[in-house]
């Protein structure tokens, strides 16, 4: 990352985007040879340069799973859930 290059990783944001932040916190720790605070701040100013981008994303939720309700309706509805239940219960 000192000669300019660009870190991007990417997590699910409710199982998996805390561990993948911290180990570009931790890699900058172990081989720049910085404490956790220093590699933080290192880290805040690269996401600061656009050269670390955290993409965080929300998975969609199977519109097969039990409970059905407003919102597994309207899922359903954005993708065909006759043929996408049909699919996983063969």
């Amino acid at each position: 990352m000192q000669d300019g290059a660009h870190f991007s990783v990417c997590g699910d944001a409710g199982r998996m985007a805390k561990d993948v932040d911290g180990a570009p916190h931790a890699i900058v720790a172990a081989h720049g040879g910085m404490d956790a605070e220093s590699a933080a701040a290192y880290v805040r100013r690269k996401a600061g340069d656009k050269r670390y981008v955290r993409e965080v994303y929300w998975p969609v939720p199977d519109p097969c799973e039990a409970g059905g309700g407003p919102c597994a309706r309207s899922r359903a509805a954005a993708y065909s859930s006759r043929d996408a239940c049909s699919a996983t219960s063969r």
